[in-house]
C-alpha cells in the first residue's frame, strides 16, 4: 500500500506539460491599388466628390470634376434638362444639363455650389491600366438615400468594336450606378 501510494505521489507531482507558446497573427494588409493607396484611403479621397443624379424618369450617380460641373452618362439624363444633384454634404442643389453625348453616353450638368471636393480624369491607356489591375466603382445603386457605394475589382479586358475601345471591369455595378 506504501509503495502505491509513493508511485501516485510521483504521478501526480510529476513535471507540468509546458503550456503552448501562442501564434501571433499579423494583422491582415489591406490590398494596396497600383497607385500605392488601400482602398481605405481610395474611398476617403473619391467619396465627397460622388454625387446622386436624380431626374423625373430616372436616378445615377455622377461626380465633380469642378466646383460646378458633374459628369454622369448620357442614359441617366435623357430628356431631361433639369436634375436634383445630392451631394456628399447632405445637401440637394438643381443642376441642368448643358452638354449630352449620347453616342459616347456622358453628359455635363452644371450645378450653383462652392467650395466642393472635386476628381480628375484618370489615365486608362494600356501604358497606364493593364488587365488584372485593380478599378474601383462608386454610385447610389437603386437611388438608396445615404454615402455612395463602392465596389472593387479589376480590369478584365479591353474590347475593341467599331472603332472604339471598352474597358470590361470585374466590379458589381448596379442600376444606379450608371454616372459613377
Amino acid at each position: 500500500n506504501g509503495q502505491l501510494k509513493k508511485e501516485m505521489t510521483t504521478r501526480v507531482t510529476a513535471k507540468p506539460l509546458p503550456l503552448p507558446t501562442p501564434i501571433v497573427t499579423p494583422p491582415v494588409p489591406q490590398p494596396v491599388g497600383q497607385n500605392g493607396m488601400t482602398s481605405s484611403a481610395i474611398i476617403a479621397k473619391v467619396k465627397p466628390s460622388v454625387v446622386s443624379v436624380s431626374t423625373r424618369r430616372r436616378d445615377g450617380s455622377g461626380f465633380l470634376i469642378k466646383g460646378d460641373t458633374v459628369v454622369t452618362n448620357a442614359h441617366v439624363v435623357e430628356y431631361a434638362y433639369r436634375a436634383t444633384i445630392g451631394l456628399s454634404n447632405g445637401q440637394s442643389v438643381t443642376g441642368y444639363v448643358v452638354g449630352r453625348d449620347t453616342k459616347n453616353d456622358i453628359a455635363i450638368i452644371n450645378i450653383s455650389a462652392v467650395n466642393l471636393s472635386t476628381l480628375s480624369f484618370g489615365d486608362s491607356s494600356q501604358n497606364s491600366l493593364k488587365q488584372g489591375d485593380r478599378v474601383y466603382a462608386f454610385g447610389f445603386p437603386f437611388a438608396l438615400a445615404g454615402e455612395p457605394s463602392f465596389s472593387e475589382g479589376s480590369l478584365s479586358r479591353r474590347v475593341n468594336e467599331n472603332s472604339k475601345e471598352y474597358l470590361e471591369i470585374s466590379n458589381s455595378i448596379l442600376p444606379g450606378n450608371s454616372g459613377g
